[in-house]
């Protein structure tokens, strides 16, 4: 503010998702550049340049407007995930199935197939943080956001729900157990494990005394020589194929399997492998 230079200030937010950066940024759905002049907007132009000549969108908004953009566009994908989820309970109620559902639903160009699986909730760095923050804003300037406080709630009994999915399947009593825990990062071919949907299944199963393994590919090489070993597995995409589960009967005599995800048919596996 003290300065006697002329300076312009500029909002640019990213929208890489963790996994595909590099081409999410060379082929952008849309570059958003909030600016507070136009003088402020040329150099960004330049900048981008290279990218909007081959094809890539650069919409220019107010700095608020392009701030918000970022926000408002996160919390919609919670929003779906979290409406699959609620979809997901109702189906297993009703003796549907999500995954037919979500095919059928995704068919319509209205609302297109991403961000409609329904699983253990969503996580990672970016959706429960903007999903706070704008629920944050909104109460600093009186607003109550009422549909993301329900999108909230819902993510987190989803986790709650699918701990007791591993209660209801292999016994209240989970004493003296040891359970290995595949699918931790928040989603397929990513590692940080920030904020993660499992996080809760594994306190929930940890207060039964039990003992949590992380990151047990040793299972598969036959290296673990525990008794009594359950496997639980975040499999939300149909990631672990057949391949893996005959692999790992081949070389463990009795181990418990249990595919957590919403999807009702089929929603366990629970194998005794001997």
């Amino acid at each position: 503010r003290r300065s006697k230079e002329h300076f312009g200030v500029v909002s640019n937010p990213e929208f890489l998702r963790e996994g595909v950066a590099v081409p999410d940024f060379l082929e952008p759905d849309r570059i958003v550049v909030g600016a507070s002049s136009q003088e402020a907007v040329a150099p960004m132009e330049e900048l981008y340049k290279p990218l909007t000549d081959k094809g890539a969108q650069l919409i220019h908004t107010d700095l608020r407007s392009s701030e918000m953009t970022k926000y408002a566009s996160n919390c919609m994908l919670a929003t779906r995930i979290s409406f699959m989820n609620e979809m997901a309970r109702l189906c297993e109620r009703v003796g549907a199935d999500v995954e037919q559902v979500r095919r059928g639903m995704g068919a319509d160009d209205r609302i297109g197939p991403k961000f409609l699986r329904a699983g253990v909730g969503y996580g990672g760095s970016c959706f429960p943080k903007d999903v706070k923050a704008l629920m944050r804003s909104a109460r600093e300037y009186t607003c109550q956001m009422e549909i993301l406080e329900a999108v909230e709630s819902v993510n987190a009994r989803q986790k709650q729900r699918l701990a007791e999915m591993v209660m209801e399947d292999m016994g209240d009593d989970l004493t003296g157990r040891t359970f290995a825990l595949w699918g931790l990062a928040f989603k397929p071919d990513t590692e940080p494990a920030r904020s993660t949907r499992q996080d809760q299944i594994a306190a929930k199963v940890e207060a039964g005394q039990v003992d949590i393994l992380i990151g047990t590919h040793k299972l598969i090489q036959g290296d673990l020589k525990f008794s009594n070993l359950g496997l639980l597995i975040i499999d939300e995409e149909h990631r672990f194929g057949v391949q893996q589960k005959e692999k790992l009967k081949s070389l463990r005599s009795e181990v418990d399997i249990l595919t957590l995800t919403a999807t009702p048919i089929p929603r366990t596996l629970n194998m005794a492998m001997s």
